[in-house]
């Protein structure tokens, strides 16, 4: 995801915001547990347009926190300044770390969005990656920043948003998958969505589309599978007057497994 941010006066809330925690962020690093591999992690400074310096060294802090949570992880002393994803996996691979993380934050109005990677120092082969949103106000992005440092590195944050999720598979499987005209991926994909009313289409070329609305809780995990019927193709047939056309469709088919089927005669 990548959209231009426009931080404006979020700007001074956020710096108010360190200001306040500044004295509890440079938290010792918690090292591996006795007898256990451990892994070490470099961070990069967060790239943030518009954002001071003192801020996104912040943030970035927190990402390292929340990696030295985890028991078979351990962190660099310090934020790596990564000019491109080149000079990152270098500064990484150089100072002995395994993986390396980088990132970038974005405000737009009230929505705070942070963009994470996880990639290895050696191969520079990306990971695993993570995109948080939130929208709030007044604006706090530190429950943000912790929830995508976990789910970016396994160890929580999956419950810590007001957020739902829809798991959608497809029969058959690879359908592509819109949410609200917007095209999510391919069957099967897991969808965080903000609770409330949903519009899921799948399509798979051959076949009738499908679609749902649904209504999702707080919080509230649903599962849908789009069993897709296959598309009936125009035929024909010859008369002693002429000929008989018969088209039959099935132009979609509904969530309940119900179709419509059109008969033309010309």
């Amino acid at each position: 995801m990548s959209k231009r941010s426009s931080f404006g006066p979020h700007c001074v809330a956020i710096a108010a915001a360190v200001g306040c925690a500044a004295s509890s962020v440079y938290a010792a690093q918690r090292p591996a547990d006795a007898g256990m591999a451990s892994t070490l992690i470099a961070v990069c400074r967060l790239a943030g347009e518009d954002l001071p310096r003192s801020t996104t060294a912040w943030l970035s802090d927190l990402i390292k926190e929340e990696a030295a949570r985890a028991d078979s992880l351990r962190t660099m002393d310090g934020l790596l300044d990564c000019g491109d994803l080149t000079d990152g996996i270098e500064l990484a691979r150089g100072s002995g770390a395994d993986k390396l993380i980088t990132g970038r934050v974005a405000i737009v109005a009230d929505l705070f969005v942070i963009e994470l990677s996880l990639l290895s120092a050696t191969s520079g082969v990306l990971e695993a990656r993570e995109v948080v949103e939130v929208v709030a106000s007044p604006l706090d992005p530190r429950t943000a920043v912790r929830v995508a440092a976990q789910r970016l590195l396994g160890i929580g944050g999956e419950d810590a948003l007001p957020e739902s999720q829809i798991n959608v598979s497809s029969t058959p499987t690879g359908a592509k998958v819109y949410v609200a005209g917007l095209l999510e991926g391919r069957a099967p994909l897991t969808l965080r969505v903000r609770p409330g009313s949903h519009s899921i289409k799948a399509v798979l070329p051959e076949f009738a589309p499908w679609a749902l609305d649904v209504d999702v809780k707080d919080k509230e995990s649903l599962s849908l599978n789009a069993a897709l019927g296959r598309a009936l193709s125009a035929t024909q047939a010859k008369s002693s007057g002429g000929k008989v056309i018969l088209g039959f469709a099935v132009p979609y088919v509904a969530a309940l497994g119900e179709a419509v089927l059109y008969v033309a005669q010309g």
